[in-house]
């Protein structure tokens, strides 16, 4: 058997897998776990993120499960790179209220506001948190004066390192309910690049729609026409919309790789 070829996933590498595989294996960390011990698959524990004493359990699945695992990553290489969490550093939240359009020009440049209590460190980076997608879902939401969010604090040398992008355009939000599981749970805090007002290609993108913000998955097809997709597939189906539909979506960024995240216990 080729060395590359991966035979030990954790029950959170399991729960990701679940959605794409035809062999049907529980779409929560939890249920993966308690059906892996409970059909005694071979475990051992290996020094990681996610487990207690800086350690996790992983399993080698059974030999038909497995093997459907290792079809789908072999089409699909960069599966598990695809959402990776950001370092663990101690995040402080400061509240204050908004002052519209306040130092400069843009119309994000309102929620950079200068009556915050810290004081600009060239060691630590600030970004906008949403707390309430509601905020977000508003039209102009940033010009409200009475809007409220908290300011996320991150070590500059890790955002240079991991995300490389100017934090200015960079906000943070929350994810609502569970129709992007397993990929984001309810809860997650997630960064969105809010350049991209456009779908440039098959991402995971937070968009207006029916008056609210989503963050949904979304299929761009040849035709310029698109499908929005959850990630769970229990229940959410798929929606498609025609070019010209799809060009009427007002986008309000696209997801970032990276995530404060939780796992499951």
């Amino acid at each position: 058997m080729s060395s590359d070829i991966r035979l030990w996933f954790s029950a959170d590498d399991l729960a990701k897998l679940s959605q794409h595989l035809v062999i049907k294996i529980p779409t929560s960390s939890r249920q993966c776990r308690a059906r892996a011990k409970r059909e005694k698959w071979l475990s051992r524990e290996v020094h990681g993120r996610g487990g207690p004493r800086g350690k996790k359990t992983e399993f080698i699945p059974p030999d038909d499960i497995l093997a459907e695992i290792q079809r789908f990553l072999s089409k699909n290489p960069g599966f598990f790179s695809e959402m990776i969490d950001l370092p663990k550093r101690p995040i402080r939240y400061e509240i204050h209220q908004v002052k519209p359009l306040i130092g400069g020009s843009g119309e994000h440049q309102g929620l950079m506001t200068k009556d915050s209590a810290h004081q600009e460190d060239p060691e630590t980076i600030y970004i906008t948190h949403y707390p309430d997608l509601s905020d977000v879902a508003a039209e102009k939401a940033w010009m409200n004066a009475d809007l409220i969010v908290v300011k996320v604090v991150v070590n500059a040398a890790e955002w240079l390192s991991c995300v490389r992008l100017n934090p200015r355009h960079i906000k943070v939000i929350n994810v609502q309910g569970d129709s992007m599981e397993p990929t984001l749970q309810h809860g997650d805090q997630v960064l969105v690049d809010t350049t991209c007002n456009r779908f440039i290609d098959d991402a995971i993108y937070a968009i207006h729609q029916r008056d609210r913000l989503q963050i949904k998955r979304i299929k761009l097809k040849l035709d310029g026409s698109i499908e929005v997709k959850s990630d769970n597939n229990h229940g959410f189906g798929a929606e498609t919309y025609s070019k010209e539909e799809a060009a009427a979506f007002n986008v309000f960024g696209r997801i970032l790789p990276f995530k404060f995240g939780k796992f499951d216990l």
